[in-house]
């Protein structure tokens, strides 16, 4: 436990700084708060699930609906990972003709979620869905919560909360007048509700990094139990699901520490403590995701592939939208307060600019989570203005400030109202995945053309000769040598032909190499077999 600090500088709990009368006091949520945040969870969580109830629904009986919400790549690449949950692992091998190495500890959630497809017998892209949701639930409690601390006002309390979950940058404003689509729409990472739409596991880190921060920097003298068990299990899912936020998280945490030595002249051993328990929960698996990237063959040349550059500074600012000139207001008033809940922001707002503005290959993916200090900032500096004043105000604001998750739903949206070909495989296409699921052996290898093979590693507990244009091994070159074959432009180099046990074709060619036979047959597309 820590020691209590002198009074006099206990006025305000936690950080011995003299207290302001004007800083609301944190409390807990209350009983009848709980209907409101269920009612607004339901609306959020409606908004981020219209794509897929839209392909779920609406999909004619031409086509099929690969599951894919955003970015098909990704989403192919986590599909795949939740087919080896359906086959009993629990390690993860990449689905591709040259991954050979021995399995690692990589999306045990998608795994998990393929054990539980499994266990159900319901179909996993159901499963991804639905957990997906659940997922969103959490991160928005997990948001209300995190947001009670620092409004004791109900209304600001909710209007925060909004600003925090719906809102993003003005990279609207940019495709309106430009046509060009800005770096935000890449960044699912950073919105709370991006994340919701977009993927489960950024959804589940957010919630977790909440979890952590609200432990590591308490408002009172010490956390409350309850935080410490979020602080072990939110360092646990951070550090295997996204561990660029456990590096944000102890940056904070160490922020905070060195502040209460610094003002209470002595070892804050209890905010020491809790930076100890981090670490050890998060190290084991960092390590082993590094030493995994570096040593298993599997993964050669991942670091040169998988590059993730921090965006110029302007779109940055961009991203942070309409809250940016607020935010440097809440920013100031935070700087000249600091209280435990101000320390907390702005630590995390300058962690991560920092950490974005290293010289590193995957520096942009400590824009983690960004948009939450910033909305917070400036929700703090909006309620000390006293403005928006009216629930009408407060709802015009939250309006305009969603504008940008607007255009990201209205993006996933028309992907499946236009049957984009990127996320809709044809009839024939999906008869020869299903073909290929009921014969093809566990992990054999498919030829296909790039897009096709997204769907079939989607689809099924297959390898690939190229998937994801960043993590297939030589990707480059592979998808080169692929589109060759397919064009009839060059044969398949010996080295991926010797891999490959199923190819995927058209009607009128490419020329099937010697050694396979046609197996399946639909409309425009056939498979054929290796002999065996």
């Amino acid at each position: 436990m820590e020691r209590t600090p002198s009074p006099e500088v206990t006025a305000k709990p936690g950080t011995g700084l003299p207290a302001d009368p004007a800083a609301p006091s944190p409390r807990r949520v209350e009983r009848r708060e709980w209907a409101w945040l269920a009612a607004a969870s339901v609306v959020v969580l409606a908004a981020a699930s219209l794509p897929w109830l839209w392909a779920a629904l609406r999909t004619p009986a031409s086509l099929h609906w690969s599951g894919f919400i955003w970015y098909p790549p990704d989403d192919s690449l986590l599909l795949s990972a939740l087919w080896e949950g359906v086959r009993g692992h629990w390690l993860h091998r990449p689905p591709y003709a040259l991954a050979d190495g021995p399995g690692a500890l990589f999306y045990p959630e998608y795994l998990l979620l393929g054990h539980v497809s499994a266990w159900t017998r319901l179909d996993p892209v159901t499963v991804l869905h639905l957990a997906r949701l659940a997922c969103g639930a959490l991160l928005l409690v997990s948001l209300y919560s995190f947001v009670a601390r620092f409004h004791a006002n109900l209304p600001h309390r909710r209007f925060a909360f909004l600003l925090a979950a719906t809102g993003a940058g003005l990279g609207w404003v940019v495709l309106l007048f430009t046509g060009v689509r800005s770096t935000e729409m890449s960044m699912p990472e950073t919105f709370p509700f991006f994340a919701m739409l977009a993927s489960l596991h950024l959804t589940l880190a957010l919630a977790a990094l909440l979890w952590v921060l609200d432990a590591l920097v308490p408002e009172g003298g010490g956390p409350p139990r309850g935080r410490r068990g979020r602080l072990v299990a939110g360092a646990l899912v951070l550090a295997i699901v996204q561990p660029f936020g456990t590096v944000i998280a102890g940056a904070v945490g160490g922020a905070w520490a060195a502040a209460r030595w610094v003002r209470e002249r002595r070892p804050p051993r209890g905010a020491l403590l809790r930076l100890l328990v981090l670490a050890a929960a998060s190290l084991p698996f960092i390590l082993h995701e590094i030493a995994t990237i570096a040593l298993n063959p599997a993964y050669a040349g991942w670091r040169e592939q998988v590059r993730a550059p921090a965006p110029p500074a302007w779109q940055l600012v961009l991203a942070a939208g309409l809250l940016l000139p607020f935010a440097l207001a809440g920013a100031v008033k935070a700087a000249r307060r600091r209280s435990a809940n101000d320390l907390l922001l702005l630590a995390w707002l300058a962690a991560t600019a920092v950490l974005v503005a290293l010289p590193w290959y995957q520096s942009r993916r400590f824009d983690f989570a960004a948009y939450v200090p910033v909305a917070l900032l400036a929700a703090i500096a909006l309620e000390r203005a006293r403005g928006p004043d009216t629930g009408l105000e407060r709802g015009l604001f939250v309006t305009i400030n969603a504008l940008g998750s607007v255009l990201v739903l209205g993006a996933s949206l028309m992907l499946m109202v236009h049957h984009d070909r990127t996320v809709f495989m044809s009839r024939d296409e999906w008869d020869a995945v299903r073909f290929l699921r009921a014969h093809a052996r566990e992990c054999e290898v498919v030829l296909a053309p790039p897009a096709t093979s997204m769907f079939v590693m989607a689809s099924a507990p297959l390898r690939v000769v190229h998937g994801h244009p960043a993590e297939t091994p030589r990707a480059a070159a592979t998808r080169a040598s692929v589109e060759d074959f397919y064009r009839g432009a060059a044969p398949l180099p010996d080295t991926l032909l010797a891999r490959v046990d199923w190819i995927v074709a058209g009607a009128r060619g490419p020329a099937i190499p010697a050694g396979f036979e046609r197996a399946f047959a639909a409309g425009d597309v056939e498979v054929y077999g290796r002999q065996r």
